[in-house]
Parts: C-alpha cells; sequence; structure tokens
C-alpha cells in the first residue's frame, strides 16, 4: 500500500468514556431503562456502551446504581454521594445528547456514502 492512499473510512462518535459490559442482559437493561438510556450513544459497540459526552460521572454511577447495576473501577465498586438519582423536573424537556449523537453519527456515514 502507497503512503496516502485511502483504503476505508471510519466513523467518528465523541463520548465521554467508554463502559465495558460482559453480560448482554445487563447491557440491554441499561439501554433500556429511562433513567439510563439517555447516557449512552447508540453507536456503542457489542462489548460495552460508549457514554454520551458532557455526561457526569457521578450521575452516571447512581442512575446505574438505581437500576441494580455498579458501575466497578480498577476491581472496586464505584461510590457516589448519594445512590438515588435527583428527582426529575416536571414539564422540563428531554436533554437528549443521546439523540444529538445519534444525529451526528447518521450525519457522518451520509457524508462517508457519498465518498
Amino acid at each position: 500500500e502507497r503512503a496516502g492512499e485511502v483504503i476505508g473510512g471510519a466513523d467518528l462518535a465523541a463520548c465521554s468514556g467508554f463502559l465495558w459490559v460482559k453480560d448482554e442482559a445487563v447491557r440491554e437493561r441499561l439501554l433500556s431503562k429511562r433513567q439510563t438510556a439517555d447516557l449512552f450513544l447508540d453507536a456503542s459497540p457489542r462489548e460495552g456502551l460508549l457514554i454520551a459526552p458532557l455526561i457526569d460521572f457521578d450521575k452516571l454511577v447512581r442512575h446505574c446504581r438505581a437500576i441494580g447495576v455498579e458501575v466497578m473501577r480498577d476491581g472496586q465498586v464505584v461510590r457516589t454521594g448519594s445512590t438515588a438519582p435527583p428527582p426529575s423536573r416536571s414539564g422540563s424537556a428531554p436533554r437528549g445528547p443521546r439523540r444529538q449523537s445519534a444525529a451526528a453519527i447518521a450525519a457522518l456515514r451520509r457524508a462517508a456514502a457519498k465518498r
């Protein structure tokens, strides 16, 4: 192969981190529950979940724990000041970082397809 020769493309998705989730049932639980669904990107690989941009780590840990999933770091359970998620504000619009990121990924895929 020659230097500078384009052999393929890749989509870049901004994220805050990666949560390894080996158990498929746990992964599906995190993606399907209202408390945690917006914390992750739709484009996450099978082995885990890409954490959406600008997600607060303590919020991630609290919301995961609220649905029965403990987040581990270096073999230790991560603890925060509170295990209960903050109360939702009635009438507030959903923030939707996951939807924005999914839209950005779709735009990247369309651009790549035009190449």
